[in-house]
């Protein structure tokens, strides 16, 4: 991607400075051993091993996010639940901190939208500005951070103090600034399973606020609520499908909702297979070398957040069946949750 963003640049005669950096230290665009260095060194820090030193913080936030909710007529739960609860828990774990929050996480909302395949070039000067301004935020708000003892530490501590020749400071921002930009799948993935579950039948709903449960059905419950719409892989050996013929090193879009739940998972939010208590497979994070690194946390933060949800608000209901979808080509995300509390 990096050699691709500078032809385009000398080609066409523009600066796509901050948006080679991007790409440059974004873990899917990497390879060899810059890539194995990163993400070795962000797994030691966030991976799944490393979730119990988080725990504690985790649950303080979830905890706080879920006291802030008030049982009044309506309460949107992406705007007062999955999202804050997405962006401190994250801007936490990876030491995200922004001098203009409002226009930072703006940007970093629209990210998903605008890192698609084949962009025209109004398109890529559009993702130049934002993610160099994202970039001179992140760095213009780490150093108006105050001196404080974080324990444990963030990664962007972490990896400012990790003196590897591979990544200056200005790489280290830039892949901090991908990382949070990518978690934002946590809470889009989070309020589909939510909606998922409060259109489910009453004993997937009653079982939802058990956190033994929901453990045992994390797999099934990501796999019908991711928010990714596709992976790009390139196939290792020449392959048919039905009438498709797929030649070796071919770059293969995976369709996941049509991998997942044969399509939109939204056509079928009441379908429940009868038994769900075993694993299920998935691609939600994807697979092999580009398995995500937040896999490990995007599953605690799931697992931990849904339970508690359903045990502080037992008379939870959904305000309309028909969800509030979003366009977002890269990822099935809702724009709103509206909830309602029903007088039991």
């Amino acid at each position: 991607m990096e050699s691709h963003l500078r032809a385009i640049q000398n080609e066409g005669k523009i600066d796509l400075t901050y948006l080679t950096l991007v790409s440059k230290n974004a873990l899917f665009f990497m390879s060899q051993d810059r890539h194995l260095e990163l993400r070795n060194k962000v797994l030691k820090h966030i991976g799944p091993a490393k979730m119990k030193k988080w725990e504690q913080i985790i649950d303080q936030i979830i905890n706080e996010q879920i006291n802030s909710i008030t049982e009044t007529t309506s309460v949107d739960l992406i705007k007062q639940f999955t999202y804050p609860l997405y962006r401190k828990a994250t801007q936490r774990l990876l030491g995200v901190n922004s001098s203009n929050p409002e226009n930072f996480e703006y940007w970093v909302t629209r990210l998903q939208e605008l890192l698609e395949p084949l962009l025209p070039i109004r398109t890529l000067k559009q993702m130049e500005v934002a993610f160099k301004d994202l970039i001179i935020q992140l760095k213009a708000g780490n150093s108006l951070k105050e001196e404080i003892n974080e324990n444990p530490p963030s990664l962007l501590s972490e990896l400012l103090n990790w003196n590897n020749p591979k990544f200056n400071q200005d790489d280290i921002f830039s892949a901090v600034l991908v990382l949070y930009g990518a978690s934002i799948n946590v809470s889009q993935t989070l309020a589909n399973i939510i909606y998922h579950l409060l259109s489910a039948p009453n004993s997937i709903r009653e079982s939802a606020s058990d956190p033994k449960w929901v453990k045992n059905n994390l797999e099934y419950l990501i796999k019908i609520g991711a928010s990714p719409k596709y992976v790009h892989r390139i196939a290792t050996k020449d392959q048919k499908f039905g009438e498709y013929f797929i030649a070796e090193k071919d770059n293969v879009l995976l369709d996941l909702p049509a991998i997942h739940s044969n399509g939109c998972p939204y056509q079928n939010s009441e379908k429940w297979e009868e038994n769900i208590l075993q694993k299920k497979f998935h691609l939600a994070f994807g697979q092999g070398i580009h398995y995500c690194v937040g896999a490990g946390y995007s599953r605690f933060i799931i697992r931990k957040a849904i339970p508690v949800l359903f045990n502080k608000f037992k008379n939870i209901d959904l305000q309309s069946k028909t969800p509030d979808l979003g366009n977002l080509n890269q990822a099935v995300s809702l724009n709103s949750l509206f909830v309602t509390f029903k007088n039991i």
